[in-house]
């Protein structure tokens, strides 16, 4: 068994990455934004990388914890993917991608910002 095998075995949690792009509209020439669908219900695995204490912001705390996506070497995300990752216990996170790297075939990581949950 392969070490990507291996490390596929822990990926419990679901993963689906949309990706903005530019076209030309046909009719009017003028260059416009689309979104498509990247990846949809990719198994992957979310992990928090690092726990910090709330920052104060004014008069609100936010929070400024960093997440790491582990998956296949074969998914690769881009800066600003738009990526939704629901978790085996049924938590929804959404939020923006870094640029994947890829451990010599083994698995991919790929940082992420949280902006928001279901």
């Amino acid at each position: 068994m392969s070490e990507a095998e291996i490390l596929a075995r822990t990926y419990h949690d679901r993963l689906t990455v949309s990706r903005y792009y530019s076209y030309k509209d046909e009719t009017t020439g003028e260059t416009k934004e689309g979104k498509r669908m990247v990846y949809e219900s990719a198994p992957c695995a979310l992990s928090q990388s690092k726990n910090e204490a709330p920052d104060r912001e004014g008069v609100v705390f936010r929070k400024n914890a960093g997440y790491v996506l582990f998956a296949m070497p074969d998914i690769r995300l881009e800066e600003n993917d738009c990526a939704e990752v629901v978790t085996q216990a049924g938590e929804h996170f959404r939020g923006r991608t870094g640029k994947t790297f890829v451990y010599a075939g083994s698995h991919g990581e790929t940082k992420m910002i949280i902006e928001g949950t279901a």
